[in-house]
């Protein structure tokens, strides 16, 4: 029961009521026959967050100052991908302050490539702060960064639930829109070393993401 309320009390911070998406939460491990009351219940809940997200992330763009990625119009050849990045009880710092969330933007407008960070942190005071940051271009250069996140299947990832939901989960979320698809995944806690092969994947984007850009604070485990 500790568990489950753990899940619930996430799922109020960040689910908003949606329509029935046509992704579905891919569950790891799959079902067996002697699927427990827990796990049920814990599957239940992944499948109403994930269709709950896509509103969540429509307010999170606007609040960032940003229009929804799911309503924006740009020719198919152009590429927005966005990190997100919401900590648990233990936050990452930022020049002094505790980084609340994080919303990294990914941008190809015909051939210009952009990144920027947009951070809400908590200043000592408890005053909050919403600080944008343009980037400089990635260590590889963009057309390789392109490529390399492309290799880490960043258009075809599938959202996972491992087990053994950690109380300090962090909220992972990756949001695409590239040849006019968009497309929407998250994890909880992803990790390099994890045996789920979707906590592997996001793992590894998001940290070739604080890599290529000097952003620790977007780093996973």
């Amino acid at each position: 029961m500790l568990k489950f309320g753990i899940l619930l009390f996430a799922g109020f911070l960040f689910i908003c009521c949606g329509e029935s998406l046509s992704q579905n939460v891919k569950v790891s491990p799959k079902s067996t026959s002697n699927e427990t009351d827990w796990d049920a219940r814990r599957k239940s809940f992944h499948r109403e967050f994930f269709q709950g997200l896509k509103d969540r992330l429509k307010k999170e763009a606007l609040s960032s100052g940003l229009s929804p990625l799911i309503d924006s119009t740009f020719p198919k050849e152009d590429i927005e991908i966005r990190f997100y990045l919401f900590p648990s009880y233990i936050m990452p710092s930022y020049k002094g302050s505790a980084v609340e969330k994080s919303l990294f933007q990914l941008k190809r407008s015909g051939s210009n490539w952009s990144a920027k960070i947009i951070r809400e942190t908590l200043c000592k005071n408890n005053s909050r702060e919403r600080i944008t940051e343009t980037l400089n271009s990635p260590k590889s250069n963009w057309e390789n960064l392109w490529k390399q996140l492309q290799n880490g299947n960043i258009l075809t990832i599938e959202t996972g639930i491992e087990d053994g939901l950690d109380p300090d989960t962090w909220l992972y979320i990756i949001e695409t829109k590239v040849d006019g698809e968009y497309r929407y995944f998250y994890f909880w806690s992803p990790n390099e070393k994890s045996e789920v092969k979707e906590s592997v994947q996001i793992a590894k984007i998001f940290n070739l993401i604080a890599e290529e850009f000097d952003v620790s604070d977007v780093k996973a485990n």
